[in-house]
């Protein structure tokens, strides 16, 4: 059982996750089989993993799981083993893009500009050091972080190097990046505070345990999601 305050809370995540899902998160992740209507819903298996993401600061699936199985089983009475929880998950990365695009966008500031906006980044670290990555090779590389002086696999950055170029293209592309991360640097102080709540509210820059492309895209959809729905729920 968990505290009443905490239902509470419970039962608005998952009302507002049945919202969004009736109105446009069930075309990104529903079954069109004989399969359509699951005894345990994806409605259920998102509301698991916000709720304790966000609620519980459990990080770790293995931890999610655990905890809905002892503290939310007569919630969710049909929730299966982990091996079946983990493969469902894997199947909503759009789901979760998509959750984590409709909370941000109904809970806009009045005088958010939005026809401005600065690019920038943040590590996903699927492992670092000597090791090397054997995970979602199509959307990770190897790169360096100079917050974290380390090297490391992880997402692929949103800048790179166009092959084919010259190196005197390359280099004149360096200067223009260098010169524009300065140009920024004013107003990128925000952004990093953003990014460290993020961090701090979801643990997201940790991603060692995934072990595919689906799972590194859920780890980071769902964990946005986790975050922001908390602007919703713990104003």
């Amino acid at each position: 059982m968990i505290p009443e305050a905490k239902a509470l809370k419970l039962i608005e995540i998952y009302f507002y996750v049945c919202k969004v899902y009736e109105e446009n998160l069930q075309f990104f992740c529903q079954r069109f089989s004989n399969n359509d209507e699951p005894e345990f819903t994806d409605q259920e298996i998102m509301t698991i993993y916000l709720f304790a993401t966000n609620q519980e600061q459990k990080f770790m699936l293995t931890q999610i799981h655990r905890f809905a199985n002892e503290y939310l089983r007569s919630w969710f009475p049909k929730l299966g083993t982990y091996t079946a929880f983990i493969t469902r998950l894997n199947r909503m990365p759009e789901a979760f893009r998509m959750l984590a695009s409709n909370i941000l966008h109904s809970n806009l500031p009045q005088d958010c500009d939005l026809t401005k906006s600065v690019l920038d980044s943040v590590p996903i670290i699927t492992c670092s050091g000597k090791r090397s990555s054997k995970v979602a090779r199509e959307i990770t590389d190897k790169t360096y972080s100079s917050t974290k002086n380390m090297w490391y696999y992880g997402l692929m950055t949103p800048i790179k190097s166009i092959k084919g170029h010259s190196i005197e293209q390359n280099q004149r592309d360096f200067a223009y990046n260098e010169l524009y991360s300065k140009a920024v640097s004013a107003i990128r102080q925000p952004v990093e505070s953003f990014f460290n709540w993020i961090i701090q509210k979801t643990d997201i820059q940790r991603a060692s345990k995934v072990r595919s492309t689906n799972g590194l895209l859920v780890h980071v959809y769902a964990k946005i999601s986790a975050a922001f729905i908390g602007l919703i729920f713990n104003p």
